[in-house]
């Protein structure tokens, strides 16, 4: 699976580390030079009205539990270079 396809799968969605029973919310999903996939997992907000850490976590660990949510963006994201990225020096 490419790591769009892993984005499709558990962006968004309630799960559990399999390991551990931390449960919350994946938030982001990266890839790392070594090809190992990790999704961030958030849990929700505590009894004191706290936004605890998330952890990142191998995907393999965790299981999805729920359909947990969806969030559009506000503006379309389009790519590309933009006139206000930062530009090398030119020597």
């Amino acid at each position: 699976m490419n790591l769009q396809g892993y984005r499709d799968k558990y962006m968004g969605k309630q799960v559990e580390d399999r390991a551990t029973g931390f449960k919350g919310i994946v938030t982001a999903v990266a890839e790392w030079i070594d090809g190992c996939v990790q999704v961030l997992v958030k849990p929700k907000v505590n009894k004191d009205g706290e936004m605890p850490s998330g952890t990142w976590l191998d995907f393999s660990r965790v299981s999805i539990k729920g359909k947990g949510v969806c969030v559009k963006p506000k503006i379309a994201i389009t790519g590309g270079p933009h006139d206000d990225c930062p530009q090398a020096p030119s020597h």
